[in-house]
């Protein structure tokens, strides 16, 4: 076995390397692609579920602080705005796929 000028490995095994590079790097960037759109997807996953989390403790305290007032015969009017604002909110929280 003698080496030729690309080394020992190309000369006694070339069918080893002949691949199409086009196809390798396709399938590369396809793979690559891929995996960035997962990973994004699971970041807002990720953010939404943080965001919902945010807004049902807002609207738990809101929640307290309505019957609090209840109890006393104070006005609530804004806490209810607030609470139908959260829970607007709440509703139009994306869920990624």
């Amino acid at each position: 076995m003698k080496a030729g000028k690309e080394g020992p490995m190309r000369k006694n095994f070339p069918a080893a390397f002949k691949q199409d590079l086009k196809k390798i790097s396709k399938d590369a960037a396809k793979e690559q692609s891929d995996e960035i759109f997962n990973v994004k997807t699971e970041d807002a996953k990720r953010r939404n579920d943080l965001l919902a989390e945010g807004i049902k403790k807002r609207m738990k305290a809101l929640q307290d602080q309505i019957e609090k007032n209840k109890k006393m015969g104070l006005d609530f009017s804004q806490q209810m705005k607030q609470l139908s604002k959260l829970e607007d909110e709440l509703q139009n929280v994306k869920k990624p796929n």
